[in-house]
C-alpha cells in the first residue's frame, strides 16, 4: 500500500498518513488553545458577576453602567473567540474522519488484492476464507490506523502542554505519600512525568 501497487494507492497511502499527523496535531492545539482560553473567559465571568451582583442593591451611576456594559460586551467578544476557536477544528474534525476512513478501506483493499494474487484454486477450500480475509484486513487495517492516532494524539497534547506542566511543577510539591516519593527525583518536571507516564500506561492498556 505503501511502498508497492498502483501510483494512485501509494499517494493516497502517504496523504492519509499526513492526515492523521495533521489531525492529531491541530487537535492538541485546539487543546491548548481552548484551556487558556478557558483561563481568561471564568476569570471574566467571575469580575463581571461580582460587579452586577454589587449592582444590584446599589444606586448605579453613569461611570458604573459604563463598566457594566463594557464588561458585557467582553463576555460576548469571549463567546465569539471560542467560536473562532473551535469553528474550524468542527470543519476540519468530520472531513478528516471521513478521509481516514476511505484511507482505511483502500489498505483493506489492497490487501485483499495482494491475497488474492497468491490465491491458488487448485488447493482445497478453506472454510469460510472469504469471511476471514475481510475480517482479517479490517482488523488489521482499523487497529494500525487508531494505534497511529491514539499514539500521535497523546504525544501531541503532551508536547503542547508541557510548558505549563513545567510551570505549575515549580509552583506546586509533589504529593508527600510514601508511594509517590519517586516523583520528587524529578525536580520540577514531576508532574511532566506524571503525565507522560499516565499516557504511556493508558497506550498500554
Amino acid at each position: 500500500f505503501f511502498f508497492a501497487g498502483p501510483r494512485l494507492d501509494r499517494i493516497f497511502a502517504w496523504a492519509g498518513i499526513l492526515v492523521i499527523i495533521g489531525q492529531s496535531v491541530f487537535s492538541a492545539y485546539i487543546k491548548f488553545a481552548i484551556n487558556g482560553w478557558y483561563t481568561s473567559f471564568y476569570d471574566l465571568l467571575q469580575t463581571s458577576g461580582a460587579m452586577l451582583c454589587s449592582n444590584v442593591t446599589a444606586l448605579v451611576d453613569e461611570a458604573e453602567e459604563a463598566k457594566l456594559t463594557e464588561s458585557r460586551q467582553k463576555v460576548w467578544l469571549g463567546l465569539v473567540e471560542f467560536l473562532r476557536i473551535v469553528g474550524p477544528y468542527a470543519i476540519f474534525s468530520p472531513a478528516a474522519r471521513w478521509l481516514r476512513s476511505h484511507w482505511a478501506l483502500r489498505w483493506r483493499m489492497c490487501l485483499m488484492r495482494s491475497y488474492m494474487a497468491g490465491w491458488d484454486p487448485n488447493v482445497a477450500p478453506v472454510e469460510g476464507a472469504s469471511q476471514r480475509l475481510h475480517e482479517d484486513t479490517r482488523m488489521f487495517s482499523k487497529g494500525i490506523e487508531t494505534y497511529l492516532s491514539v499514539f500521535l494524539n497523546s504525544f501531541c497534547t503532551l508536547f503542547a502542554f508541557t510548558p505549563i506542566l513545567m510551570d505549575l511543577g515549580t509552583k506546586i510539591a509533589p504529593p508527600a505519600w510514601p508511594s509517590f516519593a519517586w516523583l520528587h527525583a524529578f525536580g520540577h518536571g514531576w508532574m511532566f512525568a506524571s503525565a507522560a507516564l499516565a499516557a504511556a500506561v493508558g497506550l498500554g492498556v
